[in-house]
């Protein structure tokens, strides 16, 4: 018993000090509509700063909330990043990110429905290594209209878009500790896409 509390101090201990010296400063999200595929893909951007050791790509607790058309149904297709136990770069499991709250249409909204996506977080996943401009892939969300169709759907503004029903949808990152980085939204075009996807295949 003693042995397990004094690796669960160690463990503890090295989150805090990576909490108070994670190196990742800012980021934003980009939501790119794949023509392609025919989803969305969510992009992590880096703004700035950069990941310098195993405790600086972990990732913590995160948000992103998106605001689809009443009626629609969203569902997380496929994701990419962070890995699963990707301490040491070698593991390319791709850690779940789900839905976990869904508020519909209502009097203060009639005509959308909001999605906020989170990472599964209890089991320990870790990113690459991430400097200053980088663009990382997330997930792709599928997103169809009740008349079967893609549906246009955009990210949740944090300070513009209103609260709906007292839930939380506020976008937010957090890596290498529970400092919170998320800065804004930004848009891509296609040819940093097209880029970003020889990288991840190469």
């Amino acid at each position: 018993m003693r042995h397990i509390l004094k690796i669960f101090s160690f463990v503890l201990t090295m989150l805090l000090v990576c909490n108070l010296t994670a190196q990742i400063e800012s980021v934003s999200y980009a939501l790119y509509f794949n023509s392609s595929t025919f989803l969305y893909d969510c992009f992590l951007i880096i703004e700035k700063g950069e990941t310098k050791s195993n405790l600086h790509r972990i990732q913590f607790n995160s948000q992103v909330s998106t605001i689809a058309p009443s009626g629609s149904k969203l569902e997380v297709s496929e994701c990419f990043m962070p890995f699963i136990g990707n301490d040491n770069t070698k593991n390319r499991k791709s850690l779940e990110w789900m839905i976990t709250d869904i508020v519909f249409a209502s009097d203060e909204d009639s005509k959308h429905d909001y999605y906020s996506i989170s990472p599964n977080v209890s089991q320990t996943s870790f990113y690459d290594n991430m400097s200053e401009g980088d663009k990382v892939r997330l997930f792709s969300i599928k997103a169809i209209s009740n008349e079967n169709e893609v549906c246009e759907i955009r990210l949740y503004e944090n300070g513009v878009d209103r609260l709906i029903n007292e839930t939380d949808l506020s976008n937010g990152f957090s890596i290498g500790g529970a400092n919170q980085l998320y800065r804004g939204i930004v848009k891509i075009e296609n040819d940093e896409v097209s880029m970003y996807v020889q990288q991840e295949n190469d």
